[in-house]
């Protein structure tokens, strides 16, 4: 019999190698500014399981105001946008979370992004799977 060329093909293989993949647990800092206005992220969620939880921490706030105003958006399968996307808390300030349960996906992998709405600043971004 011929050896099989492959003999450990990648069953999964990314489908958007240029979107940064972010790994569960691990939090990224994003810059939001006016020439960075959007970022994307995606991560991976295994088959079977029961929930993904999307975290963006933004910076302190005053009383009156906040010097960043950002927005998390995500989506299965596709780069969320303004028009399509599976959660969009819409806040006002940094401080927004989206929890899907279960985190069903046809690829294995959940879309962020983080699009300024008004001011500069950074936020920290956490993708927790279970």
């Amino acid at each position: 019999p011929d050896p099989d060329p492959d003999p450990d093909p990648d069953p999964d293989p990314d489908p958007d190698p240029a979107t940064p993949t972010l790994r569960a647990g691990e939090t990224v800092t994003v810059t939001v500014d006016a020439q960075h206005v959007d970022s994307w992220f995606k991560v991976a969620v295994p088959a079977g399981a029961s929930r993904l939880t999307v975290t963006m921490d933004g910076p302190n706030c005053g009383l009156l105001s906040c010097s960043l105003d950002a927005d998390l958006s995500t989506r299965a399968d596709a780069r969320p946008s303004n028009t399509q996307y599976a959660c969009r808390p819409y806040q006002s300030g940094s401080d927004e979370t989206c929890v899907h349960r279960p985190p069903t996906s046809s690829t294995g992998y959940w879309y962020l992004r983080v699009n300024r709405y008004s001011g500069s600043g950074s936020v920290s971004i956490t993708a927790a799977v279970s």
